[in-house]
Parts: C-alpha cells; structure tokens; sequence
C-alpha cells in the first residue's frame, strides 16, 4: 500500500508487541495524500470524511470522534476499526463467503447460541487446540464415525489419566481391544479371551467388594507365562522365570535351579568388566535388569536382550576412562525429576507479579463493566454519561497491556517458553546468555561493575510493591462505582469520574513504561552484541584478509583504524 505512516495507538502497539495483527494491517487509516488529490470534510464535532485520489493512492476514510473508522484502501482492501462495542442485527438470513483465508483473535470470551440445527463442513483437514480444560456435554445421543484410523491420546508426557464412566449397562467393544498401558476394572469379560503383553494384576488392598483384595488371579487350569502353550491344570509354568519375594516355602524354579539361590550368586558376584575376575560388585539384580532408585536409564523401559548387541555393547577402556572423568554435573534432586518425568517450568519458576495482576485484571474488569453499560443513561450527572464512555474505553486499553504486561513477565521470569525462531521475544533464556555477555562486554566498555546489564531486562518483576499500590487505588474506585449505583442509576459526577480515569491511566502508564522499557533494553542488547561480533572480526584477520581490506574492500575509516591498531 501506499500509506508509510507507522504511528500506532496504544491498543495497536500492544498487540504488535505481542506479535498479533490488527485486521492484517500495519498502516494508519489515514495516509498523507498529495495536494489537491486530497478532501476532508470534517464536522462540528470532529467526524471526518476523506477522499483521497492521490495517483495509486486512492481511499475512502470515514472516521468518528471516538476513533471509530472505516477505510478503503487502493487495493478494494476495506479496515474497519471500532473503539468501543459492535453489535449486528440480522432479522433474516445472513451469509459470508470468504475466499481467501480468515483469522479472528478475541481477547475476551467467545459465546455462541444456535438455537436450531447447527452443521459444519470441513472440506480439508480440521485442527483444534485447547490450552486450558475442554469439556462437551451433550443431553442426547453422541455418536462418531471415523472413515481410517482413530487416536486418543492422554497426558503422553505426564501422569493424567482416562476415566470412562458408563451407566449399569456398562461398555461394550465390538471388536478386539488393544491397551498398551493398563486396564483397571472391577470385572473384565470377553467372549473369547483377554491377553495381556506385560501382566495381569489382581486383588488390590483395600478393594471393593469386601474379599476383593484377596482375590488375586483364579484359574481352574493352569497358568503359562512366556509361550502359548496350555499348562496342566493346578501347575505354573515360566519360560524365563518367576519372582517371589516370599521365597522360603515355596518351591520356585527355571531352567539353572532355585531361583534364590541363583539371585544370592547374583548379587555376591563381582565383574568390573565385560570379561575378567576381581572389582567391585555391580549393582543388585531388579527384575532381571539392573536399575538404582529414581533411575533415569529406567524411563527409557529398555527391555531387550543384551546379548544380541555382541561385541558392540562394550565400550573401551578410553571411553570408560572419559566416562568417569567427566561426569555431567547432575544434583539428586535433578536426577530425581528427571528420572520421574517431574520437570516442567512451573515446578521452578513462578512469575512475582502474578497475583496483583490476576487482581487488578479482575478490578479493571469490573469497572469496564460497569461504565460501559449505558453510560448515556445510567450515568445521569452533567457530563458524566461522557466522562463514563471514556473511562470505559480507557480501562479497556488497560486490561490489553495488563494482558501483554502479564505476557511478558511469564517469559522473563521462565514461567513460559518461547520458541527457537522467536529470540526477538525478551525470554529468561536468551536473557541469561546474553545479560553474561553484555556484562563482560560492559566492564570492558564502561568499567561498569554491576549487574545492570543483566537486571536490565527484569525491569517489569521489580515492580510488585508499585503494581500493588495501584491495585489498591483501583480496587477502592471499583468499590466506589458500586456504591454510587442505586437502581440503575450511578450518582457519580463527571470529576468522580476523570479520577478514576487518572487512577487507572496511572497503572496503564506504570506496567507499559516497565514493559517497554524491557523490550527496548532487550533488543538494544541483541544489536549491541551482534555490533560488538562484527567489529570483533577486524581484530582477528589474518595476512590474506587484511591485505584485501587494505588494498581492496576496505574503506578509509577501517584502514586507518587498524593501521593505529
């Protein structure tokens, strides 16, 4: 497009700071035309019309006091901006055909009602993410048809579970029914058989019915583990073996004899490498593999046969040697949680500022609420249905920085984590790196000797005591609102007001001075150390490079610089 003017209100710089879009623009309505091209007719009251037909620059601008606008752009591309609330009616039937692709972003709630049928056609492919909780309720019957293949698919990183709770008639599966984890019922029955890849367990403590917890495996036959040959009824066959912690009395065996006595050689056996007497014992025997407590080897569930490795399996002396001098640096708590699955951001982080936001979120709600719900007529003193429209549209542009405020200080405190092609994005991560090197680069520079250019970019988690402050001053105007309204009609005057106003542009001014500040500082870092690596370059040329420089490429100012180098 034509238009280069790139000023943005505060609602657009916040959402551009966030990296989202405003209706897939980043110009102004209004673009600075060329004389005569260019009629404005402008009212009273300052609603405007402009007419541009400055050669490939050709709009329509509609513009209301408020900021509300309409613009269409050389192209046929139309913009429409509304500041304050958008309600359409349709009395009859209403449809939309979008040709190209179509993206909405709602920073609120989304509410839908079909009050008849509602049907959806997807021609492609369908994806729908939910970062929060996603709960269907349907009153009826439910039912799904998959034309290939299904996947549902539970917590694959973490400890959820799939809970499925049906009436007394129970669930039936027309089909074979394959579990790679573990069933947990009351009964199970099949027609046929049920066959499990790892094991059965039965008879939990504690269970339900009374006698339950007793009731372990029952068979009339026989039980065959590891071949799928039948076992003679009352006997207990193992291919490999059978563990038994309770081993006295009971008469367990493979193919080599008792197996307690097989575990005691075992565990007293000493073998420090793959072949040759004398060492250290190795660890004790764990259900035929060698495991320690909180292994974290154990959450990769290895279960192959060493055996087939070969040779391959041993590593040579120089790489055992390496293995042992150069331990990585691993405290137990850390192996512990990795060995556990338990690591996560928010088991480490949490972002300081997080309360007072979630409250002063909730206070600016309320008082946008309040003063946009008919201000013309619920706010009868002199001047104050206007005073109220303002203050609505203030606090709205307040609660889009507290959401980008909020944003930010998840990332810098590593709450959240930002993608690898989004070092743009001030994060705790690129932060750490980079604030070590602004610090030695800065000592070199300034002779600086603090920690500035590193808190540098924290600037916003600083601020906790401040942001309370405010929080306290906004919370009583809210407080005020509500009381001040009886009936449906407030009794606040136009200066009441224009406080609260000022109250609330304070905060508004505090978190995105901080916010920005953080940003600028951030970005400033990056360039400055991307500058420093590129001068660094001139430091370190060799006999080819150099004379290139001189006699080549270089320009007056590089050449003699390095000559007084």
């Amino acid at each position: 497009m034509a238009d280069t003017n790139t000023t943005y209100t505060p609602e657009e710089e916040a959402l551009l700071a966030k990296g989202e879009s405003f209706g897939g623009f980043t110009q102004r309505p209004i673009g600075i035309g060329q004389y005569p091209y260019v009629t404005v007719d402008q009212t009273q009251s300052g609603h405007m019309e402009i007419k541009d037909e400055t050669p490939g620059s050709e709009k329509l601008v509609e513009i209301h006091r408020s900021g509300t606008y309409t613009t269409i752009f050389p192209d046929g591309s139309q913009e429409n901006k509304i500041v304050g609330r958008n309600v359409v009616i349709v009395e009859k039937d209403n449809n939309v055909t979008i040709t190209g692709a179509c993206n909405i972003t709602i920073h609120g709630d989304s509410n839908i009602e079909v009050i008849g049928n509602k049907t959806e056609r997807i021609k492609g492919n369908y994806t729908l993410e939910v970062q929060g909780d996603f709960t269907t309720t349907v009153i009826g019957e439910s039912s799904t048809s998959v034309g290939s293949d299904a996947s549902f698919i539970v917590s694959p990183n973490g400890l959820g579970q799939f809970t499925l709770l049906t009436g007394q008639a129970g669930s039936t599966f027309d089909t074979s029914l394959q579990v790679l984890g573990e069933i947990q019922a009351a009964s199970i029955s099949s027609d046929t058989m049920v066959t499990a890849g790892t094991g059965i367990v039965a008879g939990v403590p504690g269970a339900t019915p009374p006698g339950a917890e007793f009731a372990g495996i029952r068979t009339l036959g026989g039980i065959t583990v590891g071949a799928m040959t039948p076992s003679e009824p009352g006997a207990v066959n193992a291919v490999t073996s059978v563990k038994s912690p309770l081993i006295a009395g009971v008469i367990t065996t493979d193919i080599r004899g008792p197996m307690e006595l097989i575990r005691q050689q075992f565990n007293t056996h000493i073998h420090p490498t793959p072949k040759g007497p004398s060492g250290p014992p190795i660890p004790l025997m764990w259900w035929g593999y060698i495991m320690a407590a909180n292994s974290v080897f154990a959450r990769l569930n290895y279960n192959f046969d060493d055996a087939k490795f070969g040779d391959a399996l041993f590593l040579t002396p120089q790489a055992k040697k390496y293995l042992d001098l150069s331990p990585p640096e691993v405290e137990e708590w850390q192996q512990n949680d990795i060995a556990d699955n338990l690591v996560s951001r928010s088991r480490y982080f949490k972002n300081p500022t997080a309360n007072v936001y979630n409250t002063l979120s909730a206070n600016a709600t309320l008082i946008f609420v309040s003063a946009n719900n008919d201000p013309a007529n619920t706010f009868t003193q002199p001047n104050a249905g206007n005073a109220a429209l303002d203050l609505a549209n203030t606090t709205a542009l307040f609660i889009i920085e507290l959401n980008a405020f909020k944003s930010h200080t998840d990332n810098i405190s590593g709450l959240t984590a930002v993608s690898e092609d989004s070092t743009t994005i001030p994060n705790y991560d690129m932060i750490q790196t980079m604030g070590q090197q602004m610090l030695t680069l800065t000592h070199t520079t300034d002779n600086i000797a603090n920690s500035i250019p590193l808190l540098g970019n924290f600037t916003s988690l600083f601020i906790s005591g401040e942001l309370a402050s405010n929080n306290t001053i906004i919370h009583t105007d809210r407080l005020a609102m509500d009381a001040a309204n009886v009936g449906g009609i407030s009794s606040l005057t136009a200066n009441q007001i224009n406080t609260i106003i000022t109250h609330v542009q304070t905060a508004n001014t505090l978190i995105g001075t901080r916010r920005a500040h953080d940003w600028y500082f951030y970005a400033e870092s990056r360039e400055i150390l991307e500058n420093y690596y590129f001068v660094k370059k001139f430091s370190t040329m060799g006999n080819t490079n150099l004379n290139m420089v001189n006699n080549l490429i270089g320009t007056d100012f590089l050449k003699s610089n390095l000559a007084n180098t």
